[in-house]
């Protein structure tokens, strides 16, 4: 209930009634939650299809004004508008609340020259999918914002620990995973790194079982290397790794680019370009978290039901 109830307000405002086209599976608790039963409560219309691509290419006939996606889907999305046009979203959709996976600004900033607002967030199936939304994009756009309502967060050892009616009571038939993960006093250790600004926004940092561990004894976060690689609006998606080169360990990239952005170039001309990008990156980095080894991408990603990059490629 507490989940579907802070996907109808979004800090400090109402988003109101809109119609909206169920882009997720419901098997994601993010298209259950925030797509379907927070719809169910405002008293919203909703519309879906046998699958997603189905449903997105009915969108000229359900004219959607709100929808519910993952960064994944964002893109796809603009693809296609580039492909057909705004009209092709229907020609009413005003907003889109995205999470799940990281939401890299310039998808921010591009949506927003169609009209479109997308609002970023941060949650996680045990914490009933909605623990941050944010409204405030514009100023702060690699905030996932701030707490809803009942909760209480704090930040042990740069790990998020919150606690509210939103929190479940445990694994299924798992007590040593429930133990690891729930304190007795009903805080979530979410595994996730972040930090709050001086007015209650929060930020991922990274996540604890992904930090790189350098050869100092020094951890590093592949997302905050990653961060900065994301502003360059001629990058789809990227991967910073721990790999081998020369027989030493190395931070590596792994990089998918937005072809439609080289138009007809030569193969070459991509790669010296991401290779500049990540001169430029490391110049601003320390020299342990610089940028040693670089992979340009032909092929997309392998990726989770939730359409992140996986970090087992």
């Amino acid at each position: 209930m507490r989940g579907a109830l802070n996907g109808v307000y979004a800090p400090g405002s109402q988003l109101g009634h809109h119609r909206y086209a169920c882009v997720l599976p419901l098997s994601h608790v993010f298209g259950l939650v925030r797509s379907t039963l927070s719809v169910l409560m405002e008293g919203g219309a909703w519309f879906s299809a046998g699958n997603t691509k189905e449903t997105v290419t009915k969108f000229p006939v359900i004219r959607p004004t709100c929808l519910v996606a993952v960064p994944g889907i964002c893109e796809i999305l603009l693809g296609l508008v580039k492909m057909y046009g705004k009209p092709f979203l229907g020609g009413q959709l005003g907003f889109i609340i995205s999470g799940a996976a990281n939401v890299p600004p310039k998808l921010i900033g591009e949506f927003d020259e169609l009209g479109i607002h997308l609002f970023a967030g941060y949650g996680m199936t045990e914490g009933a999918n909605l623990t941050t939304g944010n409204i405030d994009v514009k100023s702060r756009p690699t905030s996932v914002g701030k707490l809803y309502p009942e909760q209480e967060a704090k930040v042990v050892d740069g790990e998020l620990w919150f606690r509210g009616d939103n929190v479940f009571l445990g694994y299924y038939g798992d007590p040593e995973k429930t133990a690891e993960t729930l304190t007795e006093d009903g805080w979530i250790k979410t595994g996730d790194l972040v930090r709050f600004d001086e007015e209650g926004y929060m930020y991922i940092v990274g996540r604890i079982k992904n930090l790189i561990i350098l050869s100092n004894g020094e951890n590093v976060s592949p997302e905050s290397i990653e961060e900065p690689f994301y502003k360059d609006p001629k990058l789809r998606d990227c991967l910073v790794k721990e790999d081998e080169l020369d027989g030493r360990q190395v931070i590596a990239i792994e990089i998918l680019p937005r072809m439609e952005e080289f138009g007809n170039g030569p193969w070459e001309e991509v790669e010296a370009y991401f290779k500049d990008l990540v001169g430029k990156v490391n110049a601003e980095l320390p020299t342990t978290h610089q940028v040693s080894k670089v992979t340009v991408r032909k092929e997309d990603f392998k990726r989770t039901g939730a359409m992140k990059v996986s970090r087992n490629q």
